[in-house]
């Protein structure tokens, strides 16, 4: 299985026909969009390149949503220590601001059932993860770079 399966999952939702479970609906795939980004975040690009044990224990145990946004921020610290271009932080800046809102909006869905959750709220997240999606390239480029350098911030 693959992280793309969720982002699969939650976009042939928008077919099926909720009736009175259209709240659910909502729900399960904001959520799934999330997993989508995380699983994609960290396993395709963060430990592709991060090949450290306890990177992998940090992200695959315990505070794992946590611990993969300290870590983002983590290289935004380094790659500004290394002067990069500022378009570069900037742009990783919004990637891990839009991650912390996916999460809010998985959170929100998961646990907060007194909370509607509207259509409106599942197109801001299906934004977010365009948007994400947008910057990943840049994100690859970046942890590679950091990895042939020797340069990956402490987790």
């Amino acid at each position: 299985m693959k992280a793309q399966d969720f982002r699969e999952l939650a976009t042939r939702l928008d077919n099926f026909n909720p009736g009175l479970y259209a709240e659910a609906k909502i729900r399960t795939q904001i959520s799934r969009y999330y997993y989508y980004i995380f699983l994609h975040l960290r396993d395709e690009i963060i430990l592709k390149y991060d090949k450290r044990q306890k990177t992998k224990e940090k992200l695959t145990k315990g505070s794992v949503h946590s611990a993969l946004g300290t870590y983002l921020a983590k290289i935004v610290i380094t790659l500004k220590t290394l002067k990069v271009e500022d378009y570069i932080i900037r742009d990783l800046t919004d990637l891990i601001t839009n991650l912390d809102q996916l999460k809010k909006d998985r959170t929100d869905s998961d646990y907060q059932l007194d909370l509607p959750i509207s259509t409106k709220r599942l197109e801001n997240a299906e934004k977010r993860v365009a948007k994400i999606e947008r910057y990943i390239p840049l994100l690859d480029k970046a942890i590679n770079n950091l990895s042939e350098k020797g340069k990956l911030p402490p987790v």
